[in-house]
């Protein structure tokens, strides 16, 4: 499977949701969030499977969004299991977010980057691609 990621946003304040329905925000007295998009591209044999329902299908990739949040205060782990939220070095204008992260859908894609000076840096054990990248 052909996985990209990209930074979608970087969003600024607390008021974004995570893991919630509820109407307040889930990482009261953060700075912000870095959204990031990962395409998960069907196979040629997914899309004709799609196309004897949908004869006009023409979506190759599946998305989903990630926030990786984070604090001027350092990293942080909150009440809910996977609620952590990053280092960050207070530079808006380039960001870096501190430890690495990673997300995981073994053995199919694994992501682990570290975010430096605005930009996802890949670790070597990921195997996905940046977008716009081969």
């Amino acid at each position: 499977m052909r996985v990209t990621i990209r930074v979608k946003a970087v969003e600024w304040g607390d008021q974004f949701l995570l893991w919630s329905n509820e109407d307040k925000p889930v990482y009261p007295g953060v700075d912000g969030a870095v959204r990031y998009e990962l395409k998960f591209y069907r196979t040629d044999e997914e899309i004709a499977e799609i196309r004897k329902t949908s004869p006009d299908f023409e979506n190759p990739y599946v998305c989903d969004l990630y926030r990786q949040p984070f604090s001027a205060r350092g990293p942080y782990q909150q009440e809910h299991p996977a609620s952590h939220v990053w280092g960050w070095d207070g530079n808006k204008e380039a960001p870096t977010l501190m430890p690495s992260f990673m997300l995981s859908a073994d053995p199919a894609w694994k992501v682990h980057l570290f975010f430096t000076a605005g930009k996802i840096v890949l670790c070597p054990d990921s195997t996905v691609t940046l977008e716009g990248t081969p």
